[in-house]
Order: structure tokens, then sequence, then C-alpha cells
């Protein structure tokens, strides 16, 4: 399991001049990573939780 895998909350903080702070909040996500463009573009998918691993495929199974 990588890293990323185990995030349940996903943050973006704005930290440029001017910037406003915390500008996205999720909780209770799945996040997946996507670097393109030859590393220069980061893209975040964001998505509904996911099962855990090994759990049968209903609503009471998401890890939250």
């Amino acid at each position: 399991m990588s890293e990323y895998e185990k995030v349940t909350r996903f943050e973006v903080i704005d930290h440029t001049t001017g910037g406003r702070g915390r500008v996205y909040s999720r909780h209770d996500v799945s996040i997946e990573l996507s670097y393109q463009d030859d590393g220069r573009t980061l893209k975040v998918f964001v998505d509904d939780p996911k099962p855990q691993s090994g759990a049968v495929d209903n609503p009471s199974s998401f890890h939250r």
C-alpha cells in the first residue's frame, strides 16, 4: 500500500502572495495522483472512499 492510499482527508493550502490559506478541504475521500507533461503537471483526483482491502463491496464496508 502506498502512502497516499491511506489518505482520507485532502486539503489545498494557498501560500501564494495574497493567498487565502486553506482553499479546499474534503474528508472521507480517496485520492489518486497523476504526473503528466513529463512531470510538470500534478493532477489530484479526489473520489469517494475505496472499500478496505478484502472487504465485501457494500456501503457498510467503506473505510471512513
